[in-house]
């Protein structure tokens, strides 16, 4: 007896047809398990699920009255009707459930990423998951600046950072120094009138052509809104030749060891120009001597010279670029050459200057016969055993001094000793127990001192022999040079007048002066017990370097990018090249320069690294060149124990004369 379906039992039965014909496994996988509450099925290879037969005496139970609200669609009321499954066989009614709804598909992967692969010949379903490997999305292209790789690239590249730097100095002094005489109650000075009337015409002549190089520099990069590229826009002779006022720089050096001479004169006689001078230098921007600034241009040209050469060696003999460089670099050194002895005296006497500022005690150092050989740190053997003392070396006398509590980092002279008659002897290790031993004897006098190292120690003993050595071929009056008054411990001339002078002084005023005699090499030698000499301090004078570094700290995780100059033995770092005034100085003297080690774990190119005891810094460049240039140029400051003695090489290119 088979019973009727209605309607609705119909629609359940599809339902579970769709469901069964989407969810079947495919061959040789494990059966489904069976929905709760629905009648066992037989599953047949076609996929397909038919209802199981029952016996004829089993009591079937009538099938209760099914509502529109159980089904997919609305029965009419009272309306039932037989109507035959696909198989052709009746189905026993049991009690209408829910039906089974599958889970819904999942969406497919996003248009930019493939999808998941799956190895060939795994299960699908629950257990796939674990056969499925993951794919990491295509790491997105990083947008770097598109710079010519050429090296001429990077050599004009820092003659513009250089230029930039050079413009910053010159602002010094033709802007701010300009605004802070108007300022000034007191009369104008002739001396700084002469030195703007000098200067105006050079900060023209630069301004023009460092507006030229960044046009060519903007087209050799291809920036938008630059002007197109064409044979010229890498080359830079023709800027030189055209740009370049070589008069107003002939007319500046011929003048500019008068200008030095007359500011230390007027500074001497006049109390109201000495104290102008000092409260400007205090100022942020004036981050270097005042002397340091009016030399500026006559280093430029060094600069100049070095740069041409180096694009010439470059270029080769083929090179469009090479007749203007020739004619530029031969106009250049016709300016050098010709002032090339006066160049050297005021260097010598802005020297002679700097140590007289740092000496207290005595007077006279200024003297423009008296060079300057060496000065630096030494231990000296007194009573109470070896002492820290400041030596300074001249052509006719070495002094040495100790550092004083006074407001402007001066150093009082203990004693002095002439050159004239003066041996030097080693001292054995043995005899003193302290290395780097050796002593100075003069007449009655003798002095044992000990220096930092071997290689200090050696430059001391040459520097000292090579002074007697000319003083025996000098001229032979005694009168040769003014002898500097003695000296004695309890009465030190000039001691009542530092403390007048630090009494008139303002707390701020004395802070900044601080801060700016600081970076002195005087004071840098004392607290790195090291010393300099005179061809370092020339080497520096040409040495100068600028641009864009990253820099990280010994214990630090990112990298800073900044505007970094170096000149005057000192880093000083910027924010940006547009910046006036430093963030922060390092002085180089006694760091050493090197590439970093596996230790530091730095997994960068192009980064030298300077060190000095427990005081790390890593500097990053952004190309091979710009990389040499700066361990080239920070290296002529910088200790290096593995180069040779320096100054017994007699192939220097100082000895050359310049």
């Amino acid at each position: 007896m088979y019973c009727s379906i209605p309607v609705a039992q119909f629609h359940l039965q599809r339902l579970h047809f769709r469901a069964t014909f989407w969810l079947s496994p495919k061959k040789g996988s494990p059966p489904p398990k069976p929905v709760r509450g629905s009648p066992p099925s037989k599953v047949y290879q076609d996929g397909l699920s038919q209802p199981i037969e029952h016996d004829e005496n089993e009591k079937i139970p009538i099938a209760e009255p099914v509502t529109a609200c159980a089904t997919e669609e609305a029965v009419p009321n009272g309306v039932q009707e037989d109507l035959p499954l696909p198989s052709g066989k009746p189905v026993v009614p049991s009690k209408p459930e829910l039906p089974y709804v599958p889970p819904p598909e999942q969406p497919p992967p996003p248009p930019d990423l493939p999808p998941p692969h799956v190895e060939e010949g795994a299960e699908t379903g629950d257990s796939a998951a674990a056969h499925t490997i993951p794919q990491e999305p295509p790491a997105l292209p990083v947008k770097r600046k598109a710079y010519p790789h050429d090296k001429s690239y990077y050599m004009c590249k820092e003659l513009l950072s250089t230029e930039r730097t050079y413009r910053t100095d010159l602002e010094v002094l033709t802007v701010l120094l300009r605004e802070a005489i108007n300022e000034c109650k007191e009369p104008t000075y002739d001396i700084f009138r002469r030195l703007l009337s000098l200067l105006d015409p050079v900060f023209d002549s630069h301004c023009l052509l460092m507006k030229e190089l960044e046009h060519r520099l903007a087209s050799w990069e291809g920036r938008p809104g630059s002007q197109p590229k064409s044979a010229a826009h890498n080359k830079v002779g023709d800027v030189f030749l055209q740009k370049l006022n070589f008069s107003a720089y002939r007319e500046y050096q011929n003048n500019v060891n008068g200008l030095i001479i007359g500011l230390e004169e007027a500074y001497k006689n006049s109390k109201p120009f000495e104290k102008f001078c000092r409260e400007y230098e205090t100022r942020k921007e004036c981050y270097l001597p005042l002397h340091m600034f009016i030399i500026k241009p006559v280093q430029r040209l060094l600069h100049y010279m070095l740069l041409l050469e180096s694009m010439l060696k470059y270029y080769g003999p083929e090179h469009e670029d090479r007749d203007d460089l020739e004619a530029a670099l031969a106009s250049v050194r016709d300016l050098l050459d010709s002032r090339r002895e006066a160049r050297q005296r005021v260097e010598n006497y802005i020297k002679l200057v700097e140590i007289q500022l740092d000496l207290g005690g005595i007077e006279n150092i200024v003297e423009t016969r008296r060079q300057f050989v060496r000065e630096g740190c030494l231990q000296k053997f007194s009573k109470k055993g070896y002492q820290q003392r400041m030596f300074f070396l001249f052509s006719d006398m070495l002094i040495y001094a100790n550092r004083t509590s006074q407001p402007y980092l001066q150093f009082k002279v203990h004693g002095q000793l002439p050159v004239k008659g003066m041996i030097v002897e080693e001292t054995p290790e043995s005899k003193m127990a302290v290395p780097h031993c050796f002593a100075l004897y003069n007449g009655s006098r003798m002095i044992n001192v000990a220096a930092s190292c071997e290689e200090d120690k050696y430059k001391w003993i040459e520097d000292i022999n090579r002074v007697i050595s000319d003083m025996k071929t000098g001229p032979e009056s005694e009168n040769y040079l003014p002898k500097l008054p003695q000296v004695t411990l309890n009465s030190l001339p000039g001691e009542e007048h530092d403390r007048e002078g630090s009494a008139n002084e303002s707390a701020e005023a004395r802070e900044k002066s601080f801060q700016q005699r600081g970076n002195t090499s005087t004071h840098v030698c004392w607290h790195r017990n090291t010393s300099i000499g005179m061809r370092d301090y020339s080497r520096a004078m040409s040495h100068q370097l600028s641009g864009y570094l990253l820099r990280k700290f010994k214990n630090s995780n990112g990298w800073q990018k900044l505007w970094v100059v170096f000149t005057n033995f000192c880093l000083f770092f910027y924010k940006t090249f547009n910046e006036d005034a430093p963030l922060a100085s390092l002085p180089v003297l006694g760091y050493t320069i090197s590439t970093p080690e596996p230790v530091d774990s730095i997994q960068k190119d192009l980064v030298f690294k300077l060190q000095f005891k427990n005081h790390v810094y890593f500097f990053r460049a952004e190309s091979e060149y710009l990389f040499t240039r700066w361990m080239e140029v920070v290296g002529s400051a910088t200790q290096n124990s593995a180069r040779t003695r320096l100054f017994s090489r007699m192939d220097s290119y100082f000895d050359a004369g310049y």
